[in-house]
């Protein structure tokens, strides 16, 4: 990967895990839970839970494990 285009992907990850996060936080619209404090904490910790593995994944286990191809090393993280 090119640093050409790093802060995009950055960008790209992050809004793609805002959209997954609303889409989890979405039904619980019914209890007037949406616009108050408590779900933009809620929300904020759900992105946090979704970027967390993601970044954990790309930056310590692929270059690793899976760019050096120790790949049963690699599997038991999942």
């Amino acid at each position: 990967m090119g640093k050409r285009f790093r802060i995009l992907r950055h960008v790209l990850l992050v809004l793609l895990m805002c959209i997954i996060a609303l889409n989890y936080a979405t039904p619980y619209e019914q209890y007037g839970f949406i616009g108050s404090p408590i779900f933009v904490v809620y929300f904020i910790g759900l992105i946090f839970t979704y970027l967390l593995p993601a970044y954990f994944n790309f930056y310590f286990l692929i270059p690793r494990y899976l760019r050096k191809k120790k790949y049963l090393a690699y599997f038991p993280y999942y």
